[in-house]
């Protein structure tokens, strides 16, 4: 469930990253050369808004970068860990 769980985090963060982007360049895009008080309130609110999107977005990715770091820290643990020997049976025939 942890690779799950890291690939869905790495994906929804990029997503929201894209999400992030695509308000940007839809709704705040490059600001006004002379905007009025109202247009620059208005820009303000969505370059915010896609600020907050894309933080969102890297915060998760972030999170799932780390849940795979300790995914693979588990897998090599696991892997170099020794094996226990276990007795050998003799058959009884």
């Amino acid at each position: 469930t942890l690779l799950i769980t890291t690939i869905a985090l790495v994906a929804l963060g990029f997503a929201f990253m894209m999400a992030g982007l695509v308000y940007d360049i839809a709704f705040a895009g490059i600001p006004y050369q002379d905007p009025t008080p109202e247009l620059a309130a208005q820009y303000a609110a969505d370059s915010r808004v896609a600020s907050l999107l894309f933080l969102i977005g890297g915060g998760l990715a972030s999170l799932g970068a780390l849940a795979a770091i300790v995914l693979a820290f588990q897998v090599v643990r696991r892997l170099w860990k020794p094996q226990e020997k276990t007795p050998r049976r003799e058959d009884a025939a």
